[in-house]
């Protein structure tokens, strides 16, 4: 999180941790673009507590979903594929929550596909989520953020019953290009 010198409010600065391809397949390098975000946004931590002379916080969200269990293996991953940056997360004690997407896997058609119908599947997202992010940080996530900018009021409630106080999938815009596949 940062903060507005003029007008001193939070700003909150949500970060996705994620693989880089929307289809995974499980390799390593999938993840490269967090490794590479990771130094840019810690020049820009420092930058801010230079000008506010506050500790800034930032919001992380990691995908740790059915996808992320069946491309590599295990729903915690993202402490295999990035673990500086959990460890950056701990360290400065940063806001932290998950980030399920709801890609299914068609084994017929041998590729991935975005399951928004299946209450029962939206449910398994949330809580591989949920218990994966146990396992990683100890306790359980307090806020999410659906992937694909994608929420229903069913999903609120399964997201309030599941203890997930704070929901950040809503985004103001949709630029024309991000149609969702």
């Amino acid at each position: 999180m940062g903060y507005d010198l003029m007008s001193g409010r939070s700003i909150l600065l949500l970060i996705d941790l994620e693989p880089d391809p929307r289809k995974t397949r499980g390799s390593s390098g999938e993840w490269e673009g967090s490794h590479k975000a990771l130094p840019h946004l810690e020049a820009l931590r420092r930058q801010f507590q230079k000008h506010t002379h506050k500790p800034v916080l930032f919001n992380w969200f990691i995908r740790a979903d059915p996808q992320i269990e069946k491309s590599w293996g295990r729903a915690d991953w993202v402490v295999k594929a990035c673990p500086e940056i959990v460890r950056t997360i701990k360290e400065h004690g940063d806001g932290c929550g998950i980030h399920p997407h709801l890609w299914r896997w068609d084994a017929r058609r041998g590729e991935w596909f975005n399951d928004f119908k299946d209450l029962a599947w939206i449910a398994e997202c949330l809580h591989t989520s949920i218990q994966a992010f146990r396992r990683v940080f100890d306790h359980s996530p307090e806020s999410c953020r659906f992937g694909d900018r994608w929420l229903n009021q069913k999903t609120v409630e399964l997201m309030h019953a599941s203890g997930i106080r704070y929901d950040l999938t809503i985004e103001p815009g949709l630029p024309k290009s991000a149609r969702i596949r």
